[in-house]
């Protein structure tokens, strides 16, 4: 038999109020903090939040703490890593300065003491200028190693040679080979004119002139001649009636010139009959090379400093005076 639904309005045997101390949870995933003793800790876990008193408890699972120490171990070592290389480079950072100016400096004492050879007693106990060679000293718990070498400028990279006229170029009277020869196309007065790069203004105050054997064409009267700009000119030696050694050359002093961007030798007689053309076979710009190098290892770093100068020596007084050109730096 189908009972058939009343339609009656039914009220409730009792009034019912909303349950208000209904608790609702939700667990979410998240970061969030211990505070023991005034320590803080991160913690990565299960969140139990009550939206009735909006507080929530944290909840350890197996799993989280698995995860919560993963990710915190890979912070701390990031962190770690961070640090340290952050130290290391400030260290390298403040230390690198002092290191690489220790080593010029010390480079630069080299060079000051091998000048000071040269115008004293050298360590081969000559006392005119005439030292060469190399030494190593300590200074300041560093050491310095330092050579002094005879310098010929007329074979510094860029140096030209024009001539008045020529048979053979005046490139072979600064070639360094007395094999060869420069020769005019005809006979005096004849010039051969020496260039030198044009960001080297040196001090001269000697020159070598080489000739070839006993062959006609020798300069015997001559002059040598100094200049700046190459259009004006001073004399700084003049030479008559020259002879020349075994080796077939001679040396031709005079005051240090200053500035010096050309040189010229002017020939007004040779040796042999019949009106020879001129013939030289070098000409020797008379220096010393000084190189002073120093090396210091910080911080498995090894920074080397070589400081170069080129110098004149001057013996006219009886006293050798060294004057010095700028000095030039290699770093590595």
């Amino acid at each position: 038999m189908t009972q058939i639904p009343s339609t009656k309005f039914q009220a409730p045997n009792k009034l019912q109020a909303p349950i208000t101390k209904l608790q609702t949870f939700v667990w979410n995933l998240g970061l969030g903090h211990w505070d023991l003793f005034g320590i803080w800790e991160l913690v990565l876990g299960g969140f139990r939040c009550s939206f009735r008193s909006e507080r929530c408890s944290f909840r350890s699972e197996r799993g989280v703490v698995l995860l919560f120490t993963f990710i915190l171990t890979f912070m701390l070592t990031t962190i770690t890593v961070i640090f340290l290389n952050t130290v290391s480079f400030e260290e390298k950072r403040t230390r690198f300065p002092l290191v690489d100016r220790q080593t010029l400096n010390t480079a630069e004492a080299g060079l000051n003491k091998a000048v000071w050879y040269l115008q004293n007693e050298a360590p081969d106990n000559t006392t005119d200028g005439s030292w060469r060679g190399a030494v190593s000293e300590a200074v300041g718990g560093n050491s310095y190693a330092v050579t002094v070498a005879n310098l010929n400028l007329s074979l510094e990279p860029g140096t030209t040679a024009t001539a008045l006229s020529q048979s053979n170029p005046p490139a072979n009277a600064i070639d360094n080979n007395t094999g060869s020869s420069w020769r005019s196309s005809g006979p005096v007065t004849q010039w051969l004119r020496i260039a030198f790069p044009a960001s080297s203004i040196f001090y001269v105050n000697a020159i070598r002139l080489v000739v070839r054997n006993a062959q006609s064409g020798r300069p015997k009267n001559y002059s040598w001649e100094t200049s700046s700009d190459g259009a004006t000119w001073s004399t700084v030696a003049t030479v008559t009636n020259a002879t020349y050694s075994g080796s077939n050359d001679r040396v031709d002093t005079f005051s240090p010139q200053a500035g010096v961007n050309f040189l010229q030798l002017t020939v007004t007689d040779v040796y042999g009959g019949g009106n020879p053309d001129v013939r030289v076979a070098e000409i020797d710009v008379r220096a010393v090379r000084i190189d002073s190098t120093c090396t210091i290892t910080s911080g498995g770093q090894a920074i080397t400093h070589t400081v170069t100068q080129k110098a004149i020596v001057d013996t006219s007084t009886g006293v050798p005076q060294v004057t010095a050109q700028p000095k030039s730096w290699t770093w590595q």
